[in-house]
C-alpha cells in the first residue's frame, strides 16, 4: 500500500521514527512523563526512549531548559554555560577538552577526519551503525545513494572481534582509526585490552563510538573501571535527556587541531539551552551514581530474563531479534500498553513496578503470538 503524501519526506525526517504500519502500532506521539508517552492509540509504558535518547525520564531536564530560555538560547560570544558544561562533562568522563555538535553523527565525522589527519592514513574499521555522513552511511545498507565510491571503499566493517583483530594486523600500515561501540548488542563483550593494542602498535587511533552507550550503564563511559581506554570518544543522546547536542572528547594533544587544523562548527554548536539540558542531565546522572545506576541494570536484567529468546544485548538494552512474528509481537505489545521499536532501552525512569508489569504483558504477548 502506497504511503500517504506528507509535508515531510517519508512522514517523518528521522528513517528510525518512520510508520509501522501496524495493528494497534501507533503513529503519532503527544507528551511523555517518566517512562510514559502519550500517542494517538493511548497512554503506553514506553521502551523506545526516544531511540535511545531519553535515560532520565520524559521532561526530566526540561526546568532547566525554561529556566535557560528566559535568559539566552544564542549569541555571537561564546557562553560560561558552554564552558562549565564542557568541565562537567570531562569530570565524569575522565577526558580533557570537549567539542559540541549537534548530534552524534556530527560527532563521529569529527573523530574520524581528525583521526585521518593525525595518522596521515584514510581507512576506517568499525563495528556498527556510526552516523549519517558520507564517510560512514556507506555501512548503512540501501540507504548510500549519493555517495562517493571512493568512500565506501574506506570504510570496512568489522563485526565481530577476531575479524577486526585480523584486519588491524593485516592493514597494519593503511588503517587511520577503528571507530567502535564498545558495546554492540550482538557482541557486547569485545575483547578492548587485545584490540587497542594491537591498534596502536599499528599506528591507528582508537575511537569509542558512546551515542548510545555512554552514560546508559554508569554514570560516564559504558566500560566499567578498570575500563580500555581510546583515544577519542563521542557522546549524545543521554548526555541531554533528548534535547539536540552531542560531543567529542579526547585529550589536549589530539583535540587541538580543531583549533586549527581539522574543522569541526556549527552555528547551533553552542545553543545554550541544549547545553543547559546537558549540565542538568549530567548533574542528576552523578546523583544517581553507581548505585542508582545498579538498579537500572538490575531492573533490565529481570526485563531481559522475560524476553529470552527474544533480544541480545546488554541490561539497559535488549535488541529484538530478527524474526517473522516480531511484528505481530510489537502490535500486541502496544494493544496492552507497551511501546517498542527495535530496542528494549531501560530507562532510570522505569521503575521495579514498571518492570513487573511489563514482563506480565510480555509474557502474555508471547503466549498470544505464539512464541
Amino acid at each position: 500500500m502506497a504511503r500517504p503524501y506528507t509535508r515531510v519526506v517519508g512522514g517523518t525526517s528521522t528513517y528510525s521514527k518512520a510508520a509501522r504500519g501496524l495493528p494497534d502500532y501507533p503513529t503519532r506521539a503527544k507528551m511523555g512523563r517518566g517512562a510514559w508517552i502519550d500517542t494517538d492509540k493511548g497512554a503506553m509504558l514506553d521502551f523506545t526512549a526516544g531511540l535511545g535518547a531519553i535515560f532520565l525520564g520524559y521532561g526530566a531536564e526540561s526546568e532547566a531548559v525554561r529556566a535557560q530560555a528566559d535568559m539566552l538560547t544564542a549569541a555571537a560570544l561564546p557562553t560560561r554555560l558552554e564552558e562549565d558544561t564542557a568541565k562537567l562533562l570531562c569530570k565524569m568522563t575522565g577526558w580533557q577538552q570537549v567539542r559540541f555538535c549537534k548530534n552524534g553523527s556530527y560527532a563521529t565525522e569529527a573523530a574520524v577526519r581528525l583521526a585521518r589527519f593525525v595518522t596521515g592514513r584514510e581507512l576506517v574499521l568499525t563495528n556498527s551503525y556510526h552516523g549519517s555522513h558520507s564517510d560512514l552511511v556507506c555501512a548503512t545498507d540501501g540507504k548510500a545513494g549519493g555517495v562517493m565510491d571512493s568512500c565506501a571503499e574506506k570504510v570496512w566493517p568489522c563485526l565481530a572481534p577476531a575479524d577486526m583483530l585480523n584486519k588491524i594486523v593485516g592493514l597494519h600500515d593503511e588503517v587511520a582509526c577503528i571507530l567502535v561501540e564498545p558495546m554492540t548488542p550482538a557482541q557486547p563483550k569485545w575483547p578492548w585490552v587485545s584490540i587497542i593494542r594491537a591498534a596502536h602498535k599499528a599506528g591507528a587511533l582508537v575511537i569509542f563510538d558512546e551515542v548510545i552507550t555512554g552514560f546508559r550503564m554508569h554514570p560516564g563511559p559504558a566500560l566499567a573501571p578498570p575500563r580500555p581506554r581510546p583515544d577519542l570518544a563521542c557522546y549524545g543522546k543521554a548526555i541531554t535527556n533528548g534535547m539536540p547536542l552531542a560531543a567529542l572528547a579526547g585529550p589536549r594533544k589530539l583535540m587541538h587541531h580543531l583549533e586549527q587544523d581539522v574543522f569541526m562548527s556549527g552555528t547551533a554548536a553552542g545553543e545554550c539551552l541544549s547545553l543547559a539540558a546537558c549540565k542538568d542531565t549530567l548533574k542528576q546522572m552523578q546523583a544517581l551514581g553507581e548505585a542508582g545506576y545498579a538498579g537500572v541494570r538490575n531492573r533490565g536484567r529481570v526485563l531481559g530474563t522475560a524476553l529470552t529468546g527474544l533480544v541480545r544485548g546488554y541490561p539497559t538494552r535488549w535488541q529484538l531479534i530478527p524474526r517473522s512474528e516480531l511484528d505481530q509481537l510489537r502490535s500486541v505489545l502496544a494493544r496492552r500498553g507497551v511501546l517498542v521499536g527495535n530496542d528494549f532501552f531501560v530507562m532510570a525512569a522505569h521503575t521495579g513496578e514498571d518492570i513487573k508489569q511489563a514482563c506480565q504483558v510480555i509474557a502474555e504477548a508471547r503466549k498470544e503470538v505464539g512464541i
